[in-house]
């Protein structure tokens, strides 16, 4: 059975947090597609960027998101880069898994990750990155990208964002505009 939601987003967004609530109250499992990662490849998400670089890091996160796809069946939170890689967008897209997009203002981000540790495309400028990575993640991430959307949200991690999201992924429900 495949995943009954996925959230994407860009770092600091919730998506752990609010994946976490939304898989409580739908009464499934959570799971992060970088722990998944980092289980697979035996390394942390930095040492794999230093040791083989994105690019590897990229294909290695289609793998585990690929297989994410038809063996996990709870909510699953991806990575924010992953809809950047065209083979996760079009098995996303075939997939029919809803899809749902957390966003947040920069400057919340910026406060949320800090120095960026442990973020290896934060780590020289968060606050920069950030805004570099939303010019080329947003367009992504809007109508147009990869699977269904039930819409955005900017309630923060913790907030009431999870109510909505595990009510209509229970009853499979689409946002208007669908």
């Amino acid at each position: 059975m495949p995943p009954r939601v996925l959230l994407i987003g860009l770092p600091g967004t919730g998506k752990s947090s609010v994946g976490r609530r939304v898989a409580e109250r739908l009464g499934v499992e959570f799971a992060d597609s970088d722990s998944m990662i980092e289980v697979r490849a035996g390394r942390s998400i930095p040492r794999i960027f230093a040791e083989d670089g994105e690019p590897a890091f990229r294909q290695l996160e289609a793998s585990v998101v690929a297989d994410a796809l038809t063996k996990f069946s709870g909510v699953l939170a991806l990575g924010g880069g992953a809809v950047l890689t065209e083979s996760t967008k079009q098995a996303i897209a075939a997939s029919g898994i809803p899809v749902v997009l957390l966003h947040t203002q920069l400057a919340t981000l910026a406060n949320r990750v800090g120095t960026g540790a442990g973020r290896p495309l934060l780590a020289d400028d968060p606050g920069h990155r950030l805004a570099e990575l939303a010019a080329v993640r947003e367009p992504v991430y809007r109508p147009g990208g990869p699977g269904r959307r039930h819409g955005a949200t900017k309630h923060g991690p913790g907030r009431r964002a999870h109510r909505p999201l595990a009510r209509r992924s229970r009853r499979g429900e689409r946002s208007p505009g669908q």
